[in-house]
């Protein structure tokens, strides 16, 4: 794993101009880059959150900020400077990918004295949110991409311009960008953050710019984006230090800096995701059989292990269990450790209640609650647990995990189960499972979508009853005491019109 330290990074970017434009995000990464090349430790939480302060490590507070009026509004600006005698970095703290601001932050750049070596550029959240709905919000966006790309095209050959995508956000978000007024719009922004970073990276590969696909690196740290949905903490920043470090080195063919993880790096990261909430996404971690190093990976279940084999172990962050490795069996214990022996090497792990497996052509248990059985020798068997669900197990071993789709009356969930026999089965069993599991998702699909739209029609219903009764409050109270009565003659006028109405057709 690639693992830059203050020593690294300052002899990567010696004598280098690194330029970042963006939102609070980009702003983050500025901020961690920064106390990277001050000390190896992490930027603290409450440094990392705080915006438009003076100065932050010997930089300084060029424009916007404190230095004005705070607000959340589309005309927040920020812009900062940080040089020494061997280096030189600035952020610019922009809403829209292209505007009138935008254009005069590059030309200053093309203006400069010194020619930016670095530009990481991203815009996304505020496009999609602060300038309007629908088709022709996206369509703007992406002509501001198209601008945006052709003025950066201006700068020198030798700038290594560099897109990023845009950060993975929340259902449920709370304050920054999105106002009380449009807070409807949560339900379906991670879904139009998706959409957009498929076209804007295509987009950015047109006009010959690199790629840095954060948004992809990060679908299995969801447990460490803070609460208000937006922001990530400072374990996420210093993780995406190493991702934008790491394709500096390889555009600029340096060196990359790669160590093993230490066994108290593990423990620190498994008492961590302990204490994140349950309804966090799990990460799964990769226990490799030959180097002991442990790296971040997505979440999975257990994967049966062969005698010859020299794939990763995954061992997921669910309650532990005993597998049988190398003919040489291990046991995991619940807490506080438990300890494992892997080819003759014991390291421990700290987490999780545990479960008992045992893992060749055996019948296996899995002793917590809610109890479920298993007997794998070419049978269908079933989990007896809420939900219920039925899954047949093929005779073929597969080479990665089985995924076995839960159906529910409210919720779903994905598991994947890996049992390796020795007989084979045909294809076309294999085919048919596979269809039906693909016909479902696409009905439980356009149900959840339905739900969406049939949601975000009743928000946008109440909130246009609310603003018509504010709208008549404002109007009654700009009016004087004459139109007021005027009005309320009006009124009851109409009601006495309406009461003869209904007498008589009582009458006739």
């Amino acid at each position: 794993m690639a693992l830059y330290r203050s020593t690294d990074v300052q002899e990567l970017l010696r004598d280098k101009f690194v330029v970042f434009i963006g939102d609070s995000n980009s702003r983050g990464m500025y901020k961690d880059l920064l106390s990277l090349m001050d000390s190896d430790s992490f930027i603290s939480p409450n440094r990392l959150r705080t915006r438009g302060e003076l100065s932050f490590l010997n930089d300084t507070l060029c424009h916007g900020g404190s230095l004005v009026k705070m607000h959340n509004g589309v005309a927040f600006r920020e812009e900062r400077e940080f040089y020494n005698a061997t280096f030189m970095m600035r952020y610019f703290y922009i809403t829209r990918a292209y505007n009138n601001y935008v254009s005069d932050v590059l030309d200053r750049l093309l203006q400069h004295a010194f020619t930016p070596d670095v530009v990481f550029v991203n815009s996304g959240v505020w496009d999609l949110t602060r300038y309007g709905r629908g088709e022709t919000v996206f369509k703007e966006y992406l002509a501001n991409l198209h601008r945006l790309f052709q003025h950066l095209n201006r700068l020198p050959e030798e700038t290594l311009v560099i897109w990023n995508t845009t950060l993975p956000v929340s259902d449920n978000i709370k304050g920054g960008f999105l106002l009380p007024e449009i807070q409807q719009l949560s339900l379906m922004l991670r879904y139009d953050v998706l959409e957009a970073n498929y076209v804007t990276m295509q987009i950015a590969d047109s006009y010959g710019c690199d790629i840095l696909d954060l948004s992809h690196s990060l679908r299995s740290m969801m447990h460490m984006r803070r609460d208000d949905g937006i922001h990530w903490n400072n374990v996420a920043h210093r993780h995406m230090t190493n991702l934008m470090l790491r394709h500096i080195s390889m555009a600029w063919s340096t060196r990359i800096p790669i160590r093993p993880i230490s066994i108290d790096v593990i423990a620190a990261a498994a008492a961590m995701r302990i204490n994140q909430p349950a309804t966090r996404h799990p990460a799964a971690r990769s226990v490799s059989l030959i180097d002991l190093t442990v790296e971040d990976e997505p979440a999975a279940r257990p994967v049966a292990v062969t005698q010859q084999s020299t794939r990763p172990v995954i061992v997921a962050d669910e309650p532990a269990r005993s597998v049988t490795v190398n003919d040489k069996p291990s046991t995991f214990k619940d807490e506080p450790a438990r300890s494992v022996t892997v080819k003759d090497k014991p390291f421990t792990f700290k987490f999780d209640p545990p479960r008992s497996v045992t893992v060749k052509d055996k019948p296996s248990t899995f002793k917590d609650e809610p109890a479920r059985s298993v007997t794998v020798k070419d049978k269908p068997f079933t989990f007896k647990c809420d939900p219920p669900r039925s899954v047949t197990v093929t005779d073929k071993p597969e080479q990665g995990p089985v995924a076995i789709e839960a159906e529910g009356k409210e919720t779903q969930r994905d598991r994947s189960v890996a049992m390796v026999n020795r007989t084979g089965t045909s294809e076309a069993a294999r085919s048919r499972g596979a269809s039906d599991s693909q016909s479902s998702c696409k009905q439980q699909q356009q149900k959840t979508k339905k739900m969406m739209k049939q949601e975000l029609k009743e928000q946008q219903q109440q909130q246009q009853q609310q603003q018509q009764q504010q709208q008549q409050q404002q109007k009654m109270k700009k009016m004087t005491k004459q139109q007021r009565k005027e009005l309320q003659k009006q009124q009851e006028k109409k009601k006495l019109k309406k009461q003869q109405r209904k007498e008589q057709q009582q009458q006739q």
